[in-house]
């Protein structure tokens, strides 16, 4: 027998990820209100994040004879369901949201529509059956067939978040893929070193990566010519330097934008990118209206503008705040680190807080960075490999304001310290001393972040200096430079000579005047004969930070070493 309602309605509109969880919870609040999730798509709880990994293969679809989504949310949370429900308006005012075929009344709404990703403007890209976006069970079912029917090529058009799984899943998959990004580098987000780290890493697993390409048009097949499931088909894309990009089949990965326009056009106060703008509480500007999912902008960690990041973990906490307070519990959302996590092939990538620009903003020219690269574990278990860390702080407070980080162990281990140290206003000093977990096959015993840190530390007690690639590039020419590796294999930056480390100082005569600048291949060695040169008098001798694998990493060339 169901139990008596209380005659209190609390609407969900989106039923993907947060509205199903944001109702689920708002039962848990409210026995005895009556729920109704609207949704205009035929399924409901649908986890987007799966859905590469499902089209790599790794993992299979749920059996929907085991795990139905609707059945649940029926069964156990008594929410009734409207699938393939489109909502025409919100009415904020009155408390209705008018659907189609008719018009419900609400006590609480609670928005959670999500992102949607709008087709670039590309002469002649659609309609085409083989032109994706990989963004719901609908995307990965027209992949999936089309790879049954025999696609071999791909062509992915993005190198953000999404573009970089879509390539990475399709790679896995056997095919041969082509990703396309418009600009300099992939993950815009990221500084160039890990972007390119990341671009690397899937051309080492076969993936061919077109940087600075935009798409002048594209080409349909012959008239007559059916695609693999039988209308119009996409087989090349016609790059602006005239490249023609063969494929047969299109994912479309250039960007999300919120869904937010029925809440925006009902009042509600959206971002510049259009996210919804919520409280701590996921309240709307609206009275009686919460949001939640990957449509709305959080009060950030770092700084005071609301904060847009369409990530599923984020997309997952502002659902149960809003189904919290919606059903009359009340929760707060803990500022977020802006976390984001990627997998590229065999590296994986991860950065949390401020990107660089916004460093640059918020802490002006006091704004410092920092890479290193130490060993995951320890160097003597077998595969041990190493993690490239990038801190940014504040050169005069000491505050973390952010990191990044990659490679191919214990990348989200790091971030999730980040994030927590983000969260509790470290500085690179508390970082430094942290004391983190240690077992040789997992983490070495000095951690990766606790190298970072300390390095950090020490250039902020002006021990030493760094310099970071680009700086060096631009110095160049002003710089002596000093190669303190044992040896030169590989080559060297044009003009440096070669002083080891271990007869540095008893060959210290030699060491040339002007500005010194010390390589050597992690920044390690160079970093300990900058000590020394500041112990003999030189107090301007600098480091490479990170040193030639961070050079090498951005692109720029090695030479041999003059004697």
């Amino acid at each position: 027998m169901r139990a008596k309602t209380s005659g209190r309605t609390i609407v969900v509109v989106g039923g993907a990820l947060a509205g199903p969880t944001a109702a689920a919870r708002a039962r848990e609040f409210d026995e005895a209100a009556r729920i109704v999730l609207v949704e205009r798509a035929p399924h409901v709880s649908y986890a987007v994040g799966g859905l590469a990994c499902q089209l790599s293969g790794e993992i299979q679809p749920p059996d929907d004879a085991t795990r139905d989504p609707a059945a649940l949310l029926q069964d156990s949370y008594r929410i009734e369901l409207r699938t393939g429900a489109h909502v025409q308006s919100i009415d904020a005012t009155q408390r209705l949201v008018h659907l189609v075929d008719g018009v419900l009344r609400y006590d609480t709404l609670i928005y959670a529509l999500g992102v949607q990703s709008p087709a670039p403007e590309i002469v002649g890209l659609l309609p085409a059956d083989n032109v994706f976006a990989l963004r719901t069970p609908r995307d990965l079912a027209g992949l999936q067939a089309l790879i049954a029917a025999g696609a071999r090529r791909a062509v992915v058009l993005g190198g953000g978040y999404f573009g970089i799984e879509a390539a990475d899943a399709l790679c896995r998959r056997g095919l041969a893929v082509t990703l396309v990004e418009r600009g300099a580098q992939l993950l815009p987000s990221f500084g160039r070193e890990l972007a390119a780290m990341a671009a690397q890493a899937l051309s080492d697993a076969g993936v061919t990566v077109r940087l600075d390409a935009s798409v002048e048009r594209a080409e349909r097949a012959e008239r007559g010519q059916r695609g693999a499931r039988g209308g119009e088909s996409l087989r090349a894309l016609r790059l602006a330097d005239g490249t023609r990009l063969d494929t047969d089949l299109l994912v479309l990965a250039t960007g999300v934008r919120p869904r937010s326009g029925l809440l925006a056009r009902a009042g509600a106060a959206v971002t510049r990118e259009g996210a919804v703008v919520v409280d701590a509480r996921c309240r709307t500007s609206l009275p009686h209206v919460f949001a939640c999912g990957t449509c709305v902008a959080v009060p950030p960690a770092l700084g005071d503008t609301p904060y847009w990041n369409p990530q599923a973990a984020l997309a997952d906490k502002t659902a149960q705040v809003a189904g919290t307070n919606a059903g009359g519990g009340r929760a707060r959302l803990a500022r977020p680190a802006g976390s984001a996590l990627v997998r590229a092939a065999a590296l994986m990538l991860g950065r949390a807080g401020l990107t660089r620009r916004e460093a640059k903003r918020q802490a002006g020219s006091a704004w410092a960075s920092l890479v290193v690269h130490a060993p995951a574990q320890e160097a003597f278990y077998p595969g041990a490999s190493p993690l490239t860390v990038e801190l940014l702080y504040d050169g005069q407070s000491g505050k973390l304001l952010g990191a990044e980080l990659a490679g191919r162990h214990g990348v989200d281990k790091r971030l999730d310290v980040i994030c927590t140290a983000l969260a509790g206003g470290l500085t690179v000093e508390a970082l430094a001393g942290l004391d983190l977990a240690y077992a040789a096959p997992y983490a070495a015993a000095r951690d990766p972040l606790n190298v970072a840190a300390s390095v950090a530390s020490a250039c902020r007690a002006e021990l030493a200096t760094p310099w970071s690639p680009e700086l060096l590039e631009r110095r160049r020419g002003k710089a002596t430079l000093v190669d303190v590796r044992d040896t030169l294999s590989g080559g060297t930056i044009a003009g440096a000579r070669h002083l080891p480390l271990t007869v540095l100082r008893e060959r210290w005569a030699e060491v040339p005047a002007g500005t010194l600048v010390f390589i050597d291949d992690d920044g390690r060695a160079a970093y300990l004969a900058a000590r020394l040169a500041r112990h003999r008098g030189r107090a301007t001798a600098v480091f490479l930070a990170g040193g030639l694998r961070s050079w090498c990493a951005i692109g720029y060339p090695l030479t041999k070493a003059r004697a």
